[in-house]
């Protein structure tokens, strides 16, 4: 499951799913699925709840500015008078409700460096009539396009439930797969070549706004570079699913790759767009700079550009002395690369941290993004049109209206505190006060696990502070007027989880969110050769994002305070979330450390 920030520039084949398929405890009939209508003439397609071509994006897909530069074939794009009355024309003969109508271009992955499909996307809402009218409508359209002279330009008539992206929730005890997914999961890894898969899970999956209404459906994904024919796949999937009688189980094919959630400064500067950027709110500000390390906060290796999420605060025992020593714990991944993967499980022993990292909380990249947040703060305020009128009347010995530099002193005042701001923080950076402290123990590899009972990834690192940093609280400010995490703690006895219940997290990138447990285990691929599976808990977020880059690490709570796990990744969207459950990691923690006791920090 390694870190991926793949750049894309073509569209490989589209991912196509099923229309929801009502499961048997609705009462209502399957429906057929749709099959895709594709003519090797003009690439034109219908699928479920869009249509189009001739080179649509593949799903998911991300809306952005039209590109009105150079087209991938460097023509130059050209829209401008394009009437739309001649589509409103053409959605009228055929029937369809349009709701709006834009030239956009189209992404299927948010990278900087694909050039988005210019795209004429016609909104609508689809029905099970609408197969074959969306198509035929769409290639009017196109014809319509060409005829006025707008060339290089694709067609789309999609439902804008599409755009949202389906909702994830998770199956239930009831529903007729739950008690046969193991065997059902078992079946398809030993008879579908399981080449460039990425994950396979089952969960309800559709466009419905209840989850009521959402089909259990097997969810699939695959590299991003994988070129296979998603079709022959799904058919040996549904083989499967016919042996088993579970004609009512929907599949879903797509390329996501489900990756490790750390932040860097290359995916900013090489991979996401602008506005996915980190969060401003847990920059190192003036007010924040100096208080103790505490959940959410950001953690990476010693001046690395990447960074995950410290968890929270935990008390080990000491076996010899018996004393309570408190320990970050973090992801492996976040502060380890790849090449140490070899070298786990690590332990510094109990009376030295000698050879292992250094690790830094806050991260240099939030010490940075906020010293940059001053400075940006600074050119705002100098390039104020009356603060620079004074500033050159001033150069020129010109006469300046009292009003007017009264306003300007109060924008030199401004300037002063955000410079001795600026000033005070690049203190904080250019000391490295941000030193946390050295790692103690960690762990990152597979195992056999108590909760899963088969192969997991185990994923933890503890880091025992330095003697000036200040030890935090495990208290979580969001929720300072809440009672929901006052007797917070690991669990001795056996957690049961529940399919369905609610679980916390704060993150360093999304804060306090919250997503549900799904009871079914989810197998992950690693990119090597053999490309083994390893099996995870999961957890859903409905449309909702619950974890997303720079989240790992972060650890999950019940709604009644206990540990439930740590988040280590997810798919790309975030609102599919893997964790490791707080019994394999306290388990392997104590095999590593030799410690018997283990707990949350009291405060």
């Amino acid at each position: 499951m390694a870190l991926t920030s793949e750049v894309t520039t073509t569209c490989q084949y589209l991912i196509r799913m099923e229309p929801p398929r009502r499961s048997s405890t609705s009462g209502a009939a399957p429906e057929r699925p749709l099959v895709g209508d594709t003519t090797p003439d003009d690439g034109f397609v219908e699928e479920y709840l869009r249509a189009g071509g001739p080179n649509l994006c593949e799903i998911p897909e991300y809306a952005y500015p039209f590109p009105k530069t150079t087209a991938r074939d460097g023509s130059t794009f050209a829209c401008e008078g394009y009437c739309f009355d001649d589509v409103r024309a053409i959605g009228k003969k055929w029937n369809i409700g349009i709701i709006n109508i834009s030239f956009i271009g189209r992404k299927a992955y948010p990278n900087k460096f694909v050039v988005p499909i210019p795209t004429l996307s016609i909104g609508a809402r689809w029905e099970a009539s609408s197969k074959g009218r969306w198509l035929e409508a769409a290639r009017e359209i196109y014809q319509s396009l060409q005829g006025n002279g707008v060339d290089s330009i694709s067609v789309e008539i999609v439902d804008r439930r599409l755009e949202m992206g389906p909702s994830f929730s998770p199956c239930k005890p009831t529903d007729a797969i739950y008690p046969l997914w193991e065997a059902v999961a078992e079946k398809i890894l030993t008879s579908v070549d399981t080449s460039g898969f990425r994950s396979l899970g089952c969960h309800r999956i559709g466009y419905e706004i209840s989850a009521e209404d959402c089909s259990p459906t097997i969810f699939l994904t695959l590299y991003r570079a994988c070129s296979r024919e998603w079709q022959e796949v799904k058919q040996g999937i549904r083989n499967v699913l016919d042996e088993f009688k579970l004609s009512t189980v929907n599949v879903m094919i797509r390329k996501d790759n489900p990756i490790r959630y750390t932040d860097s400064t290359e995916r900013y500067d090489q991979c996401w767009d602008e506005e996915d950027n980190i969060n401003h709110r847990k920059h190192i500000s003036i007010d924040n700079y100096s208080r103790p390390i505490t959940l959410g906060d950001s953690v990476s290796v010693h001046n690395s550009t990447e960074h995950g999420t410290f968890g929270g605060w935990l008390e080990l025992k000491n076996p010899t002395s018996g004393i309570w020593e408190p320990v970050g714990i973090t992801c492996a991944h976040c502060i380890f690369p790849p090449e140490h993967q070899s070298k786990f499980p690590m332990f510094a022993g109990w009376e030295h941290n000698n050879g292992l990292p250094e690790i830094d909380s806050p991260s240099l990249l939030d010490v940075q993004a906020g010293i940059e947040e001053v400075e940006e703060a600074i050119s705002c305020h100098k390039k104020l049109h009356l603060f620079q009128y004074v500033e050159q009347a001033k150069a020129d010995g010109d006469t300046i209206r009292p009003a007017d530099e009264d306003k300007w002193r109060k924008v030199q005042s401004h300037v002063d505190d955000l410079e001795a701001q600026k000033e005070i923080l690049q203190f904080y950076r250019d000391s490295q006060a941000y030193s946390f402290g050295r790692v103690f123990a960690a762990d990152f590899r597979e195992l056999h696990a108590r909760t899963t009972k088969d192969i997991t990834e185990i994923d933890w690192a503890l880091v025992r502070p330095s003697g000036d940093r200040a030890i935090g609280s495990n208290k979580l400010s969001e929720l300072s007027d809440n009672a929901l995490f006052a007797e917070a703690g690991i669990p001795e006895s056996k957690l049961h989880l529940i399919c369905g219940d609610r679980l916390y997290k704060i993150g360093r990138k999304t804060g306090l969110t919250h997503g549900v447990y799904n009871g079914l285990k989810t197998a992950v691929f690693d990119d090597k050769e053999n490309n083994s599976e390893t099996w995870v808990h999961t957890i859903t977020g409905l449309r909702d994002t619950v974890a997303s880059f720079g989240d790992s690490g972060a650890l999950f709570f019940t709604r009644t305070g206990d540990v439930a796990g740590m988040c280590t990744g997810g798919s790309v969207r975030g609102g599919l979330v893997y964790f490791t459950h707080i019994h394999d990691l306290v388990d392997d923690i104590k095999q590593v450390t030799g410690v018997k006791d283990i707990r949350l920090k009291q405060d």
